[in-house]
């Protein structure tokens, strides 16, 4: 008897943002689905022209299984 494993994943349909307070800070979340990592570096940046005043953005992202 043979039995199949098929790898599945979920991934990313849409963009989402949400944000929130925390003391004196406010924190944007963003996702967002990306093809490869050029679109994640692009990406990336256009989040820093939409916040120049933000001092950091945190980042990750992962392309393929």
């Amino acid at each position: 008897m043979s039995v199949e494993i098929r790898d599945s994943y979920k991934t990313i349909q849409q963009e989402v943002s949400t944000d929130f307070k925390e003391k004196a800070s406010k924190f944007i979340n963003y996702v967002f689905p990306i093809i490869n990592e050029e679109d994640a570096l692009l990406k990336i940046e256009l989040l820093w022209k939409q916040h120049p005043k933000a001092t950091h953005i945190c980042s990750a992202y992962r392309v393929g299984i």
